[in-house]
């Protein structure tokens, strides 16, 4: 799997949390999908300073 192919996976996963949030189902998760990236996001930050 190239770089690519993950890159549009990861595009998809967060439009289908886009299109549920829009629909207003399923809310919590999407939240929660949210803070996990930004928290995985603060790590990588941390361990490259």
């Amino acid at each position: 799997m190239n770089n690519r192919d993950c890159l549009s996976h990861r595009n998809t996963m967060f439009f289908n949390a886009f299109d549920r949030l829009m629909q207003g189902k399923e809310t919590p998760e999407y939240v929660h999908y949210r803070a996990q990236k930004r928290k995985r996001m603060i790590k990588k930050l941390r361990r490259s300073t």
